[in-house]
């Protein structure tokens, strides 16, 4: 069986014309560069002229590598909690609602191919699940957006989990909420750690090259 395939923008047609395993039974997507593209340095761009703080990276990192922002990922914080931590710690001049505007604006326009084979796997009658992690914001706005993620089977998504990928949590729960084997899985993502995390668990993974 295949087990590591990939994936990129040149050859994304090799993955419509794969024709899946019959034991697979059910797909499994990531979200963000996969499902969907995302430019955190245009929300930081955007953020830089309202804040204290002058340093690109400085922001970068506050508002996308920090603490505060992994606890709001893994669902630890709320929303609130985690907008007064960055205001606080880049002097950040917006109001919380015109920051979570600008916020939201991270992700891009979905990737036609990839959805078009989300939408053909389900009506082929395989379980979809999603496998991302998001936060409750930007899940939410999603969610508010598509209607192709409202049909989703199951997402996994770190705001739920109170957890990050690749933590075995989430795959636990495809497993268990789409009741499908290890080896009926096919999963696209396109973080390499995450990919050999689901090989290490007998899943059928590819990596997706953005």
């Amino acid at each position: 069986m295949v087990r590591n395939l990939e994936f990129s923008k040149t050859c994304q047609s090799n993955l419509f014309n794969y024709v899946l395993p019959p034991q697979v039974k059910g797909v499994v997507f990531d979200i963000g560069n996969t499902l969907i593209p995302f430019d955190e340095n245009k929300v930081i761009k955007t953020i830089l002229p309202h804040t204290e703080e002058n340093k690109f990276n400085n922001i970068f990192e506050t508002i996308f590598r920090s603490g505060p922002h992994y606890s709001f990922l893994a669902g630890f914080i709320q929303p609130n909690e985690y907008f007064k931590e960055i205001r606080d710690e880049i002097g950040l001049k917006l109001p919380e609602k015109q920051f979570f505007k600008i916020y939201k604006q991270v992700f891009g326009e979905p990737n036609g191919k990839l959805i078009r084979f989300l939408k053909k796997s389900k009506n082929a009658g395989l379980r979809i699940g999603i496998l991302s992690n998001l936060d409750i914001v930007l899940y939410l706005d999603l969610l508010k957006k598509y209607e192709w993620l409202k049909k989703v089977d199951y997402p996994a998504v770190s705001w739920r989990m109170k957890a990050i990928k690749p933590d075995h949590r989430f795959f636990d729960e495809i497993e268990i909420f789409l009741e499908l084997e290890p080896n009926e899985i096919f999963y696209i993502d396109d973080c390499r750690a995450n990919i050999e995390a689901a090989q290490i668990r007998e899943w059928l993974a590819a990596q997706y090259i953005p």
